[in-house]
């Protein structure tokens, strides 16, 4: 039509050669064409159900969100429905169960906001990154702020890129000024904060929410490792509350045992003078260290804490009541007595050592330790032993204090560390005279801690090659300083606190009942019968017997002495206020729908009561 009108052989009418509207041409010609198209299509090919499950934008991300994981965890579920329906696919339906369970663990762990899961162990979906720990909230911390970023919200995602990179500047800028000081472990620590930035900006960029609360610290509010960082001493603290909590507790346990088996009143009262006189020691040490360091509002603080132990000194001398609570006691995270070449190692203790076949008895073993750091090489280790500690299964090595040679800033020491590599300590046994010693187990311990902390006391179980063969062994690991910012950290401690106001008062010592002691006895070592309890288990029923009995011989003693008569009308009364105190717990329980608890209350409740029958019947007769 149109070249014939170009040509002028044709006349172009613009009533009949015109188009009709794109309406009605979209609605008259080709919507039935389409249709039809779309049906041919249709026949042609049917519809099927797709292999795998789509993978959703979300999931591509590898920041660690519940939608993230949640998606994944879709993926593998509707995975796994396709693969039951065929039953060759057993071995695969089973791999991709066992896959869920850990999504589900991870689901858990991301609602309680668990930062040690290892979510790069997850199986990611094809095509998808593995998971990071950048997103996930820690347990009990208040989230800053949480960005959900939109294409219509474009301005506030442009706001956090920008912060964010800012961040990552001034990071970079402080690794730099780190390294020309020399500084190098430092300059690491900022140059790995700020590369822990780069998937924050993806995932804001991908639409993902993430955490503020995970940003990395700015590098002048951190401050550095070491002394004169700056004028506020608060630098590199980890705790910046008061030391004393208010939250009452339980003594420790040493001299929890001292002042029960104690049945004079002088002597009750000197063991309690010593608690506040060692406490009072150890504040004013603390005192002078944090003093040295610069950490001046510490010591004041530390200094209180001692002048109120020696304060409450002359309260011990009227019987006035006191109470324990817990304290936040400010430790060094800096060993300023070791130079930067040593490793100072202890071994202090053994747990429950196993009985050789050719020893007669746990009195009649002899232990020592050998402890060898693979250092310069594996094969040219330095060694140190301890002394030998006889006639026990329960050896304290503490005397033993060795130093080896080793710049713990080089390369060899921080590769052995960060692999999980570190000290091995073997176990000997005296087997008698002109006999030589032999191997009773081998125990290895990592010292990965040492990247975070100056001291770590790791402890671990006896090995021979793969299996364990019981018990434990502690020791005690020092350097001068660590590669974390925090220059002190916080050690919860259980403190003595006077007090005249009753409102305060707890006993001077936990309440016992012999009873209660020896049913629990009789049901310990009906544990320990059991043929199918593991070495762990079987060590803490060990501990737990050694321990009731040491209190029963001490209750014994109490009611057995010399002032048998007077401990008596004491230990009566204390057996009285045992039995309120499990009847309120027993309350309590009952209360909050506790069957468990409810059943063990009143079990100690009615052990309770009979002793007292049975104090108040011998009275009488």
């Amino acid at each position: 039509m149109l070249p014939k009108v170009a040509s002028g052989e044709e006349q172009f009418d613009p009533e009949t050669d015109m188009p009709p509207p794109p309406d009605q041409f979209v609605g008259s010609v080709d919507e039935p064409e389409a249709s039809a198209a779309d049906e041919s299509v249709a026949s042609r090919n049917p519809p099927r159900v797709a292999s795998s499950p789509p993978i959703s934008q979300v999931m591509m991300s590898p920041v660690v969100t519940m939608e993230n994981v949640r998606l994944r965890a879709e993926y593998y579920k509707a995975l796994l429905v396709e693969v039951k329906k065929d039953p060759a696919e057993s071995a695969k339906a089973r791999r991709l169960t066992r896959i869920l369970t850990q999504y589900e663990n991870a689901m858990k762990a991301v609602e309680h906001g668990v930062t040690a899961f290892n979510y790069n162990e997850l199986p990611p979906p094809p095509n998808c990154p593995p998971l990071s720990t950048l997103a996930v909230k820690p347990a009990g911390a208040v989230p800053k702020s949480t960005i959900s970023a939109s294409s219509s919200d474009a301005d506030k995602k442009q706001r956090m890129v920008t912060l964010l990179k800012a961040r990552q500047t001034e990071l970079r800028t402080a690794a730099l000024k780190a390294k020309e000081t020399g500084n190098l472990d430092l300059a690491k620590t900022h140059l790995r904060a700020a590369h822990s930035i780069d998937p924050m900006i993806q995932s804001i960029e991908a639409g993902i929410p993430i955490d503020l609360s995970q940003l990395p610290k700015s590098p002048s509010a951190t401050g550095a490792l070491g002394i004169g960082g700056g004028s506020d001493d608060s630098a590199g603290l980890a705790y910046k509350g008061p030391v004393l909590t208010g939250i009452t507790c339980d003594p420790p346990r040493t001299f929890e045992l001292t002042l029960s088996t104690t049945v004079d009143k002088h002597l009750r009262q000197q063991v309690l003078s010593d608690q506040f006189r060692e406490q009072a020691r150890e504040a004013e040490k603390l005192a002078a260290r944090l003093t040295q360091v610069g950490f001046g509002e510490l010591a004041g603080k530390m200094t209180e804490l001692a002048q109120i132990s020696y304060a409450s000194l002359k309260a011990v001398r009227s019987d006035a009541p006191y109470y324990f609570e817990w304290a936040n006691l400010p430790q060094l995270n800096v060993n300023y007595d070791l130079a930067d070449r040593k490793l100072e190692v202890c071994v202090l203790r053994g747990f429950v050592y196993p009985i050789p076949p050719d020893v007669a008895g746990a009195d009649k073993l002899d232990t020592q330790v050998e402890v060898q750091l693979s250092i310069p090489s594996s094969d040219n280790p330095q060694k140190h032993s301890t002394e030998w500690v006889k006639r026990t299964r329960d050896p304290d090595y503490s005397n033993t204090v060795s130093l080896f040679d080793v710049d713990t800033k080089s390369r060899s020491f921080q590769f052995l560390v960060k692999n999980n590599r570190g000290l091995r300590a073997s176990v000997f046994y005296s087997r008698g005279l002109f006999k030589s010693a032999r191997l009773l187990g081998t125990a290895h311990f990592p010292l990965k801690d040492l990247l975070h902390s100056a001291t770590i006391s790791p402890i671990a179980d006896l090995m021979e090659g793969r299996k364990a063969v019981g018990g434990r062994l502690q020791i005690r690991v020092r350097q001068r300083s660590s590669g974390s910012t925090v220059a002190v950290s916080v050690d919860n401690r259980n403190e003595s606190v006077s007090s005249g106001d009753s409102r305060h008062h707890q006993s001077s010592y936990k309440l016992y009942s012999l009873a209660v002691l020896k049913s629990d006895k009789t049901h310990t070592e009906q544990c320990l019968r059991d043929p199918h309890l593991t070495q762990v288990d079987r060590d803490k029923y060990e501990h737990r017997l050694r321990v009731i009995n040491e209190l029963i011989e001490g209750l014994q003693r109490r009611l057995l002495g010399p002032d048998a008569s007077t401990n008596l009308k004491t230990y009566v009364n204390e057996l009285n206020a045992l039995a309120d105190e499990t009847d309120r717990k027993y309350r309590d329980a009952k209360r909050r729908g506790a069957e468990s608890d409810m059943v063990e209350y009143k079990r100690r409740l009615e052990l309770i009561i009979g002793e007292l029958d049975y104090y108040q019947k011998r009275s009488r007769a």
